[in-house]
């Protein structure tokens, strides 16, 4: 299936074409030609054939209506005519398109090796590093390259939920948290998926987990549909949790909300850059 950009893109290109050849359709017949006079002056004309097929030629004259609904016209003509190339082209694209997501790959592998655990697949190491980041951020994430290495309790509630592989094999649950960890990985920064922690007393998994400049760790929370109120009555309850342990977002958690699970990675982008780096 073709990537939902590229669907949404045909389906505004058709939306569009749509629309303009409804406008062609209420804009007058025939098209506008010009002639140049000898000294410089430009007379337009509209020419058009009639009712009988015979080939009419008027003087627009001042009617400028008249040359602005011709003009348009000439405009919408062209503008169909690529319109339709494009939707032609992003449909068969669309019907061609091979997914190069982790899922797909591993799909496409012999069948000897579909047993084989996801991490087999995938080199360990990042692949880019953090100097991206600017100032001492390289500084910063070198000093918890150690930490990132070390074994973590993960947790396992809910893993039929896991449906998400980023490139380098962690299994997440949303788009947004997958365009998260690609972008944490793309620093280098160490994290932690769903690390089980206890809480008040009761064991939490958030969803990222950092060590911090003081050697504590603190977190980032996505919470992911704030539009769906049994989801935002959870969500608050885990709050209160974490804020009688003294996990606050002004010291140690950071806590990024969206509706429908959509976060668009300059949101992400700006998180880490403004609130996870400065705590590394």
């Amino acid at each position: 299936m073709a990537p939902d950009n590229m669907r949404t893109m045909l389906a505004e290109i058709q939306k569009r074409r749509v629309a303009y050849e409804a406008e062609l359709a209420s804009l007058p017949v025939g098209h506008l030609i010009c002639s140049h006079s000898k000294n410089g002056d430009i007379r337009y004309y509209w020419a058009y054939n009639d009712d009988q097929d015979c080939y009419c030629r008027e003087g627009v004259g001042r009617n400028r209506a008249l040359r602005r609904q011709l003009a348009r016209k000439a405009y919408l003509e062209k503008a169909v005519q690529t319109l339709r190339y494009d939707e032609k082209l992003l449909a068969d694209v669309c019907k061609r398109w091979k997914p190069c997501s982790p899922e797909a790959i591993l799909s496409l592998v012999p069948r000897a090796y579909r047993d084989l655990p996801d991490a087999d697949f995938f080199d360990t190491k990042a692949d880019a590093g953090p100097g991206v980041l600017g100032g001492d951020a390289e500084e910063r994430i070198r000093r918890h390259e150690q930490w990132g290495l070390q074994p973590y309790r993960r947790s396992m509630k809910r893993s039929e939920g896991l449906t998400i592989l980023t490139s380098f094999g962690l299994r997440v649950r949303s788009k947004a948290e997958l365009l998260i960890a690609e972008k944490l990985r793309e620093y280098g920064i160490p994290f932690r998926y769903e690390q089980v922690i206890v809480v008040d007393g009761v064991s939490l998994s958030p969803d990222f987990t950092f060590e911090g400049a003081d050697g504590n760790e603190f977190y980032l929370e996505f919470c992911g549909m704030m539009d769906v109120p049994d989801y935002v009555e959870g969500h608050l309850r885990k709050r209160r949790h974490y804020e009688r342990e003294g996990i606050v977002p002004w010291r140690n958690i950071i806590y990024l909300y969206a509706s429908g699970n959509e976060m668009d990675m300059r949101q992400i982008d700006a998180v880490i850059r403004t609130q996870v780096v400065p705590w590394l």
